[in-house]
């Protein structure tokens, strides 16, 4: 729950969970609602030339899951979601594959498609995702996330080196590559590079 200054909401949403089933080898199946609650004071331009009026708006959306067990060297899962969104409607779809080939390595995938249809107007958004983890030792770890969306037409990167000198003493090395796709054209638009040392002191 969102609220204002004066207490008047802005955002509910009240999620419930009404059947989950899962197996011993922990495979879940679960299906859930959401019932959700935006209050708009001013337009919402929630893609370029499609406005969301002001307005009181109420919303119940209806899903499902299944995922595979994260015990196995190959995890599986999807999932869909769809029902009302403000004063339209909006379906969405996500399947994704964890892949851990050793227990130094994981690599996980995921893609995301949402159909959302407003009176405005419609449009669709999709999102892929990747993460590479890997353990280079039980002190090293080297993890990456990268985040493509349709909306921006461009690619995140995140890498971070993380070196455990001794317990509580830490240091870390951070990229952040901003990656344009326009066009089915790389573009580097933007990079950070951050290093951080944490070191504790016993008294």
């Amino acid at each position: 729950l969102v609220t204002d200054l004066d207490g008047r909401t802005e955002t509910r949403e009240l999620a419930l969970e009404l059947l989950e089933v899962r197996s011993n080898d922990g495979d879940e199946l679960s299906f859930d609602v959401e019932l959700g609650r935006e209050v708009l004071d001013d337009p919402f331009e929630i893609q370029p030339g499609i406005v969301i009026t002001p307005g009181d708006y109420r919303f119940n959306r209806f899903g499902g899951s299944l995922r595979t067990s994260d015990g196995r060297p190959v995890a599986l899962f999807a999932s869909a979601e769809g029902g009302e969104f403000f004063d339209g409607d909006r379906l969405d779809f996500e399947v994704g594959a964890e892949l851990r080939p050793s227990p130094h390595l994981f690599l996980g995938f995921s893609w995301e498609h949402n159909d959302v249809k407003l009176p405005a107007g419609d449009f669709t958004v999709q999102i892929a995702q990747a993460r590479i983890n890997v353990l280079l030792s039980p002190d090293v770890a080297w993890t990456n996330f990268l985040q493509w969306d349709s909306t921006s037409d461009s690619l995140g990167i995140n890498s971070r080196l993380r070196w455990i000198i001794e317990p509580g003493n830490e240091l870390f090395f951070v990229v952040n590559q901003a990656i344009n796709t326009e066009g089915n054209r790389f573009d580097s638009t933007a990079t950070e590079v951050t290093t951080k040392v944490g070191w504790t002191f016993r008294f």
